[in-house]
């Protein structure tokens, strides 16, 4: 059971759910037996064992900063880095054991462990301190960003959001089509007439087609309904945008499955094509004009966490922007979709638009804007004042022209 649950505990599952049961089981199991089975008891009595068991508090208390610092240091350490920090916090937590909790946890002063307690908990409330203030201002960068639960309407018996107008474009994806809402709506609000309306349909992580869905099941209907609304006559423009990577099954931490099985991306390429062609036939006959938006540059150098490097000697934080690597996203299975994105517009008569050919010198994005503002919330996401402001490259498609 617990060779089990390393298997069925991966790094894109929801955990704790009920896979924990697996390990949990597998420990108690484990313990019942060490008195009716005397060679399992042999076994964990073996010198090794038990001083895995004597270090084990102090284990726990010291991977946790190790790994910390580092990913501080470096985002991602390699496989050799990795070991190297498992050692040393097995070399920390037995020094810590010989050298201060054997001698203070049966100190003879009753004030030792009390005052030791006491110094520990002002240190971590210290710590917690400094992160609070320190994280302020990546808190107001996160929080520039459309509000979900804002402008909600129904239209053609469906709870979308947006505003509606005589006229209508529909905005279908998953967050990274949200994202664009504040322009779109700003376009709007400068049509004194009303005519024009922008209609948001959105699920999570890819945009949806006909027979998907997220292991997750949080887009669930979505495609249904984007189906529903582009039957309105009144919708005269569909934009469709998204992480596409993901839709093709070329992102382990979100699955898709396709009819109910999970997606292989060599497998069922194919048929992830055949589904795009079937929306894309559903919308010309029905006259809309149409435009494919690739993804837009992800990548950790836009998140505003990622602008600093900690210098631990002498200890300082220093404020350093690297650009981001545009061409990221179109390598490996990202150029192949692309590809394919690409050859749909073309095969159907719709419009394709790569917002890196807008965003990106020389296959790099600046991270700031003129004003030295980060230009993302996040590592993909833009800020809502700087889509209403900056991002003009969808500006026909949300009129209608």
């Amino acid at each position: 059971m617990l060779l089990l649950s390393g298997g069925a505990i991966i790094d894109h599952a929801h955990f704790p759910d009920i896979r924990a049961v697996l390990p949990v089981s597998g420990t108690a199991v484990l313990l019942l037996s060490l008195n009716r089975q005397p060679r399992i008891c042999r076994c964990f009595a073996h010198p090794i064992l038990i001083g895995l068991g004597l270090i084990s508090y102090a284990l726990y208390l010291w991977h946790w900063p190790v790994i910390s610092l580092t990913r501080l240091l470096a985002d991602w350490p390699s496989h050799g880095v990795r070991l190297v920090l498992m050692l040393l916090s097995v070399a920390l937590a037995s020094a810590t054991f010989l050298w201060w909790e054997r001698r203070w946890r049966f100190a003879a002063s009753r004030l030792a462990i009390p005052m030791l307690c006491a110094g520990a908990l002002l240190l971590a409330g210290g710590a917690g301190l400094a992160c609070l203030f320190t994280g302020s201002e990546q808190e107001r960068l996160a929080s520039d960003w459309l509000p979900r639960n804002s402008m909600h309407v129904v239209f053609a018996g469906e709870d979308v959001r947006g505003k509606i107008g005589q006229k209508n474009t529909v905005l279908f994806g998953d967050s990274l089509a949200e994202q664009y809402l504040p322009r779109a709506l700003y376009l709007c609000a400068q049509d004194k007439a009303g005519s024009r309306g922008i209609i948001l349909i959105h699920g999570g992580h890819y945009p949806p087609y006909p027979g998907s869905l997220l292991q997750t099941r949080e887009d669930e209907g979505v495609f249904q309904k984007f189906m529903s609304v582009c039957r309105d006559e009144s919708v005269d423009t569909v934009i469709i945008s998204g992480n596409w990577v993901v839709g093709f099954g070329g992102a382990t931490w979100a699955p898709v499955l396709l009819h109910g099985k999970l997606l292989d991306p060599a497998r069922d390429w194919d048929k992830v094509v055949a589904a795009w062609r079937e929306v894309m036939r559903f919308l010309v006959e029905r006259k809309k004009r149409v435009y494919l938006v690739w993804t837009n540059p992800i990548d950790v150098n836009l998140d505003y966490s990622h602008m600093f490097r900690r210098q631990i000697f002498p200890p300082r934080t220093i404020f350093d922007p690297q650009p981001a690597d545009c061409t990221a996203i179109r390598k490996g299975w990202g150029g192949k979709a692309r590809a394919m994105v690409k050859g749909l517009a073309e095969e159907f008569g719709a419009i394709f638009i790569d917002p890196a050919d807008s965003l990106c010198h020389e296959g790099k994005l600046w991270p700031l804007d003129e004003a030295g503002e980060p230009i993302c919330r996040d590592h993909g996401h833009f800020r809502a004042s700087y889509v209403k402001n900056r991002i003009t490259y969808l500006d026909r498609a949300f009129l209608g022209q």
